[in-house]
């Protein structure tokens, strides 16, 4: 006959999230040294497949179909730049370089490459350029990553004839920027989800570009936030100290 019982509980919560944690840091290391080795592998030879394609799209620019051929070459080229350069971005360590910059300024080192894509994507892209004294104190070359991987990110969250606004405010001590767009939103599971490194629900995503834009802003020591309604679109914003991180 059993005369009593112990019964022993614990909380495994932060043990699981410490496990969590070790693993996508074990990840990450394996990341990065497949990424230091392709790096060179791949950079070189893509790099000479977009320069040729572009000499080739210039050389036919009476011959609309070939030369659209030439177009996909030179977007597929950019493309797989763009994932090699997250990649090496996420995987190694990161040192800030900060200058003053005018946010319009931010705005245009983006506007061509963002606007490539959109028209490819059949997608209404406005950049609202603020004042030019509007500035801020970052690394520019980071802060330009964290805006192209929002922007793309949103260009790509929608259909044709949708909408993606790009555009500042500010406050007495910070700039907040805003990436808006009217695509397919995000359920809640998903948002609660989406900074995560590897997540993603596009195919054959690498499921780093949200997770890489954190990291900067985290860097900058910043705050980025998403909200977003499923059918109506989502709407990333940044905010930054305008005289940099510490100061």
């Amino acid at each position: 006959n059993i005369l009593g019982a112990i019964c022993n509980l614990r909380d495994i919560t932060e043990i699981r999230r410490l496990e969590k944690r070790l693993q996508s840091h074990e990840r990450l290391a394996a990341l990065g040294e497949m990424a230091a080795s392709v790096a060179h592998e791949i950079r070189n030879p893509l790099g000479t497949i977009e320069g040729f394609a572009r000499l080739l799209r210039r050389d036919l620019a009476d011959m609309p179909a070939p030369l659209q051929l030439a177009e996909r070459i030179v977007a597929g080229a950019q493309n797989l730049n763009y994932v090699i350069t997250n990649l090496l971005t996420y995987a190694r360590p990161m040192r800030l370089m900060t200058t003053d910059i005018p946010v319009a300024t931010l705005f245009e080192y983006c506007r061509e490459t963002l606007e490539d894509r959109a028209s490819r994507a059949n997608v209404s892209l406005t950049i609202e350029f603020p004042s030019p004294s509007m500035s801020l104190r970052c690394d520019h070359r980071q802060v330009m990553q964290a805006l192209l991987n929002l922007g793309i990110n949103a260009i790509e969250a929608c259909q044709p004839s949708q909408t993606v606004h790009i555009s500042a405010t500010q406050r007495p001590a910070s700039v907040i920027l805003h990436i808006r767009d009217t695509g397919c939103g995000m359920p809640p599971d998903q948002v609660a989800k989406v900074f995560d490194p590897f997540f993603t629900t596009k195919e054959g995503g690498t499921g780093l570009g949200l997770s890489l834009t954190r990291k900067i802003i985290d860097m900058h020591g910043g705050d980025i936030a998403v909200a977003s309604v499923p059918g109506e679109g989502t709407e990333f914003t940044i905010e930054l100290a305008k005289k940099g991180v510490g100061e």
